[in-house]
């Protein structure tokens, strides 16, 4: 997948470090290089971020690391849109502009969505200050 640490960790749905997750991927920790062994929650938190398909953690002996992945896609695969709206404001690919662009039309549209309306083009906007406080 070509991520730093950082940016794998960024993108981890749980508290990880980039240095963590290095230790991880080292197997050691840095001082006393004593064993760096990820718990099952973390191991399959981090496989979601990298691709890594459940059956694999089967066959490496880390069932339930297996099952907690399935679970996490699976809640993903039921949310989608979500998902992908956050994973777009944490892609640090994406130029910071055009992130800060989209959250502001992001914040533009909000009134209408929790209203449950289909929120005016960019084009429509001469209207929007009424509609929003009204």
């Amino acid at each position: 997948m070509g991520l730093t640490p950082e940016a794998a960790a960024a993108r981890a749905k749980i508290r990880i470090s980039g240095r963590r997750w290095r230790q991880i991927e080292d197997g050691e920790e840095t001082h006393g290089g004593k064993p760096a062994v990820a718990g099952d929650s973390q191991l399959a938190h981090m496989a979601a971020v990298v691709g890594v398909d459940p059956d694999e953690l089967d066959k490496q002996g880390r069932a339930e690391a297996g099952e907690i992945l399935r679970a996490i896609k699976h809640r993903e695969e039921s949310q989608p849109a979500g998902r992908d709206i956050a994973a777009f404001f944490r892609d640090q690919s994406i130029p910071i502009e055009e992130r800060r662009r989209a959250a502001e039309e992001l914040w533009r549209i909000l009134p209408w969505v929790f209203r449950g309306e289909e929120p005016p083009r960019s084009a429509d906007r001469d209207g929007e200050a009424g509609r929003l406080n009204g």
